[in-house]
């Protein structure tokens, strides 16, 4: 894995991997962020990854097998969505009173609802036709 990634070495992964050899335990990491080197520059890249030991027919540990699934645009995707809650929650916090009553209305019709710190539209179609 080293000589693919010569940058991957130093990130941890050579402790994950030993672990499992030692202890014949299978390791399980979701988004784990990691630096590669890509088109010339560093990037941070998340990966769902799996390393599980490989045995002898005795039970002896002899290897690893690794399913390594980058994740990098859905979590930038979360993050992204998470980001623009919280800046919705906070323009919603500040916004002018029609705009909060407007939203009440639509909360009251069923269109939208109004969790803590997001909005979800129910019915977008009828919110296209509402009158602003």
């Amino acid at each position: 894995m080293f000589e693919l990634l010569p940058e991957a070495a130093g990130q941890g992964f050579e402790e994950l991997l030993n672990g499992v050899l030692t202890t014949g335990i299978a390791n399980v990491a979701h988004e784990l962020p990691s630096f590669i080197d890509r088109a010339g520059q560093r990037d941070t890249v998340y990966w769902n990854f799996v390393s599980a030991p490989l045995r002898e027919p005795d039970g002896r540990v002899t290897g690893i097998t690794v399913v390594a699934t980058e994740v990098t645009e859905q979590v930038q995707g979360r993050q992204q969505i998470q980001q623009l809650n919280a800046e919705l929650a906070t323009m919603l916090g500040t916004a002018p009173e029609s705009l909060s009553r407007t939203l009440n209305e639509f909360k009251h019709e069923g269109l939208i609802e109004l969790p803590p710190n997001t909005i979800r539209v129910l019915e977008p179609e009828k919110l296209r036709r509402a009158h602003w």
